[in-house]
């Protein structure tokens, strides 16, 4: 299977110009995923190329339809915060309201909302 990203956008023409990705028929793998934006316009097209003879059409709808799942759970961030305040200030106030719970994970470390603050204090203190 092949994922791909493309976000490169046409520019120097005359009019608006609207790009799109075209199967070339020589794939060797039995699925690739592409996902573009080349137009620039937050607007995400996904394009699926599949061997017909590892894939149904069906299979290759339900996979499309998880993956949309997966798309909009994973940007569904949104998260209303106080714009009156830093970054650290609210970082801070995670830190006393959850001390021990686990803020980062990162390779084999974890690290709680405390020790992550100790760390950035020591740091900032340091220099």
């Amino acid at each position: 299977m092949l994922v791909s990203y493309q976000n490169a956008v046409v520019t120097g023409a005359e009019r608006e110009v609207e790009t799109t990705w075209y199967h070339s028929g020589t794939q060797t793998e039995s699925l690739q995923i592409h996902i573009d934006d080349r137009d620039g316009k937050g607007v995400f097209r996904i394009h699926l190329d599949y061997r017909t003879d590892k894939f149904t059409a069906a299979e290759i709808q339900r996979l499309y339809g998880h993956l949309l799942n997966l798309l909009w759970d994973f940007n569904d961030t949104a998260v209303s915060y106080p714009r009156n305040k830093c970054i650290h200030t609210l970082f801070e106030e995670q830190a006393g309201r959850t001390p021990d719970k686990t803020a980062v994970i990162a390779c084999d470390r974890t690290l709680t909302y405390r020790e992550l603050n100790e760390e950035a204090n020591r740091i900032v203190l340091a220099g």
